[in-house]
């Protein structure tokens, strides 16, 4: 084993490649091999101690030990190489000597029959440092043993020698290595590529994920700022509604500390109490009286058990004059000598005059309760007899009815009141007498208009506010868009309001202080005229309407030697064609404020009053700018029902019914009046859309009609519109009601339209034969022109026909059927003045119910001869 380098080479030369496998896989070797613990040491002798015998000491293990590495070998073409490990241990000692180990402490040199070590897994494998293998091989340069022939190089000719490159193995490597670059240039294209599309998404998510974070932040924070604002607002609202409670209670406590001064002053200025009055409270007694023997003994025997009686001081009358009482005795005593006394055979000698106060006792006996109350007239006379008398205590025990405290010993009280009875022991009857009552009764006080005029002023406060209306209009000076002129006015006018009121007990100068208050109230509804409009103005409007209602003298405002007319009624209509161009709900509340206050003055001026008004046939314009759909029913309503008043004054029927449309008051037969003019044309135009809601403004509007026509009935005769406008509606109204079944109105809304039929009826009646001579109804319904009266001779022919001839529908109750009954003398009044002749009879013939079967022809054949008719005539 010494000469194992004999097998070798002297110049042994390894080139990078070798060494670069020899050192891969050294290192592949050393990384797969497990890092185990030294075997333990063997056990030599064992040992006797103390305590007993314990294992001897092994030997060391072995350092340096070179078996493990890997063995390199010559291979067949006679260059070095690592050995096959599939190789069987045999086999591998038999291609090679044994290694002779050069470690000191290593163990003898193992047969051949042994396996190599390297080639069996370790048991317990010790680690060994790496060790460069190329160092240790180069450094062997001992010569090969000669037992072992030397393999020359030229024997292999295949094999380059390690010292110089191999053309063709270059050329591959070069291609290898240009193809791996072209590798390496496509891996870093596509891992540039890689990067940047993982940027770009990265970039996207980055940013998504911004947009998301900052959508969830400004989401929270909205969140909050809601929570914050919710919480400011509930506290807002608490704060307010605690305000709004403490005003009601400073409200309510002003009201009721001006209601208590009220009646302190009204207390104040009451007159004295009356007589009578006087004398009940005077007669009480301070003091207990005496009370005859007499009467004590008289109480103790009387069966019936009456009670003790009331006796008082009395009060001696100086005057001369005699008392009522006396007086009515002596009337129905001729002789008049006969005096009433209280008790049979006793008189009061303390006074000379019947002293009667009036009162009712509340008489309680002991034990139980009479349950009722009893007017005892306590009345005493001159005594003839005098007997010593007994102090008896009489009390006050009530406001009421005096009761008085009964006597121990005395019997319960009876009843049964003891009658009067003079001295002959004759009954006399009680004074109840309907003089003396009235002559009781106090006089009504008359009323202080000044107190209640400034009670409505102070206390009056619209349906929709939270404050008087005093206190808002108050506040009208901070109305936005209101100069400061204006407001200065206003400031002023309510100082003087205030100071007009200061003194409400003086009720001499109530009319100058009512003057003065409505003045400066129409002074300010002045200044809101050029502002937009407001609430203050519909509150002070409604102000106005309640004392237009509340006083009795409102009218005297409107007596003005103004040559414009009344302030008042000019400021109204001003403020009328101010909101009739604004479109607001403001504005629609403040007109229907306004359209009352009119209603108001109208329904409570007189007619005389209403004359004078000559600016009220002027200012129609103003009222018919709102006769018109758009507005609300109640202020068609209202507007209808301001009409109807104005038209019940018959001294200004000649007025409205001359003014023209043109402007010309000139009275003229060939042409409509503005007023019947614009009635007329709504009439016509609106009649029949919302028939429940509008049916009182259609009839307040045919109520003018009638009430024009009781002083100008030939005029409206003239008109070309009234006639053929109430023939309308006479139509369009009767047809609902024959071909309805009843679904479409109510059991109320059949009876208001078969009233609104009559209504319509009566005035066409009368207007058509109050007039001399007779006019031609066909001439009149043909010679109108509007939309709706296109076929207006078959709707008359057909409705008239429906009132004259034909049932009632079976839906209507028994009261509409004998109201429609009632109509069919004057529909066939009217309708034989337009169709006589055989097509009258053809018209009666089409309503009735069995007609002969030789004339039957159906409704079609029937409506063809009635229009032919129409067109012929």
């Amino acid at each position: 084993m010494d000469d194992i380098d004999d097998y070798f080479d002297d110049d042994l030369v390894l080139d990078d490649r070798t060494l670069a496998i020899l050192d891969r896989e050294e290192k592949k070797y050393l990384s797969q091999r497990p890092q185990q613990p030294p075997p333990p040491l063997a056990v030599t002798k064992k040992q006797k101690t103390r305590d007993g015998w314990s294992p001897g000491v092994g030997s060391r293990a072995r350092e340096h030990d070179f078996d493990d590495l890997p063995e390199i070998s010559v291979t067949v073409d006679g260059n070095y190489g690592f050995t096959d490990s599939t190789l069987t241990s045999g086999s591998s000692n038999q291609s090679q000597p044994p290694r002779q180990a050069t470690q000191p402490n290593a163990p003898p040199p193992r047969g051949p029959n042994h396996p190599n070590p390297r080639f069996l897994p370790p048991a317990q494998p010790v680690h060994i440092p790496p060790r460069p293998a190329v160092s240790t091989i180069t450094n062997r340069s001992s010569p090969i043993p000669s037992s072992r022939p030397r393999i020359p190089d030229r024997a292999i000719p295949t094999v380059s020698n390690g010292n110089g490159p191999q053309p063709g193995f270059q050329t591959k490597i070069a291609e290898l290595q240009v193809q791996l670059q072209e590798l390496r240039n496509e891996n870093q294209k596509v891992q540039a590529a890689l990067r940047e599309a993982t940027d770009i998404r990265y970039v996207k998510e980055g940013e998504v994920s911004i947009l998301r974070k900052n959508i969830e932040q400004t989401a929270r924070n909205h969140a909050t700022e809601i929570a914050k604002m919710k919480a400011a607002r509930e506290e807002l609202e608490a704060k307010q509604k605690q305000m709004e409670r403490q005003m009601k209670e400073e409200t309510e406590r002003l009201k009721t500390q001006f209601m208590f001064k009220q009646h302190e002053l009204e207390a104040s200025l009451r007159r004295p109490p009356s007589a009578r009055g006087a004398r009940i409270n005077k007669n009480a007694p301070a003091t207990p009286v005496r009370v005859p023997a007499q009467i004590s003994a008289w109480r103790i025997s009387q069966d019936t058990g009456i009670g003790q009686r009331l006796s008082q001081t009395p009060r001696q009358d100086t005057s001369s004059k005699p008392s009522p009482r006396a007086v009515r005795v002596s009337r129905r005593s001729p002789e008049g000598t006969k005096r009433s006394a209280f008790l049979p055979g006793f008189q009061n000698s303390f006074v000379t005059t019947p002293l009667k106060p009036d009162t009712k006792f509340d008489l309680k006996g002991k034990g139980r309760d009479l349950g009722r109350e009893e007017s005892i007239e306590i009345s005493y006379h001159p005594s003839q007899r005098l007997t010593p008398t007994v102090a008896t205590p009489v009390h006050q025990r009530s406001t009421n009815g005096f009761e008085f405290e009964d006597n121990p010993d005395a019997t319960p009280i009876s009843d049964d009141p003891m009658p009067h009875i003079d001295e002959d022991g004759d009954s006399v009857m009680l004074d109840g007498s309907p003089e003396e009552v009235a002559e009781e009764v106090e006089p009504i006080e008359p009323l202080n208009r000044k107190i209640e005029l400034s009670r409505i002023i102070l206390t009056h406060t619209h349906k929709d506010a939270n404050e008087t209306t005093f206190q808002t209009l108050i506040g009208i000076p901070h109305i936005t868009g209101l100069s400061e002129a204006r407001a200065r006015e206003c400031i002023q006018a309510a100082q003087s309001i205030m100071l007009a009121l200061s003194n409400p007990a003086d009720d001499a100068d109530y009319e100058l202080c009512f003057r003065q208050v409505t003045k400066y109230l129409t002074v300010i509804l002045r200044c809101l005229l050029g502002v937009d409009p407001c609430f203050p103005a519909a509150a002070l409007l409604s102000l106005l309407r309640s004392l237009a209602v509340l006083l009795p003298n409102f009218n005297k405002i409107l007596e003005s030697e103004n040559e414009d007319g009344p302030l008042l009624f000019v400021t109204l209509l001003d403020l009328l064609d101010h909101l009739t161009a604004v479109s607001s709900d403001t504005a629609t509340l403040c007109i229907n404020e306004l359209i009352l206050l009119l209603e108001s003055i109208l329904s409570h001026i007189p007619d005389e009053t209403v004359s004078r008004l000559t600016l009220i046939p002027q200012g129609l314009n103003s009222l018919f700018s709102l006769l018109s759909p758009s507005q609300p029913c109640e202020i068609l309503e209202c507007l209808s029902r301001v009409f109807l008043l104005l038209t019940t004054c018959n001294l200004i029927h000649a007025q409205i019914l001359a003014l023209l449309p043109d402007g010309n008051p000139e009275i003229s037969g060939k042409k409509d009046s503005t007023f019947v003019h614009y009635l007329c044309t709504y009439l016509l135009d609106n009649f029949g859309s919302s028939l429940a809601q509008n049916l009182n403004t259609y009839s307040n509007l045919v109520g003018c009609f009638a009430q024009l026509s009781l002083s100008q009935a030939e005029q409206l005769v003239q008109s070309n519109t009234i006639v053929p406008t109430l023939t309308y509606m006479i139509a369009e109204m009767s047809m609902k009601l024959w071909t309805d079944d009843g679904s479409s109105f109510t059991e109320s809304e059949s009876r208001l339209i078969i009233r609104f039929i009559s209504q319509n009826l009566f005035l066409l009646h009368y207007l058509i034969y109050s007039s001399e001579p007779t006019i031609r109804l066909h001439d009149k319904l043909q010679h109108y022109s509007h939309q709706n009266l296109n076929n207006l001779v078959h709707m008359f022919v057909v409705s008239f026909g429906q009132l004259s001839y034909a049932d009632p529908p079976d839906w209507i109750d028994g009261e509409g059927k004998a109201e429609l009954e009632c109509l069919v003398d004057t529909a066939r009044d009217l309708l034989d003045l337009a169709v006589d002749g055989p097509e009258g009879d053809s018209v009666w013939e089409a309503y009735q119910m069995e007609p002969d079967s030789e004339s039957e022809t159906d409704d079609e054949e029937r409506e063809a001869r009635l229009m032919d008719s129409n067109m012929q005539s």
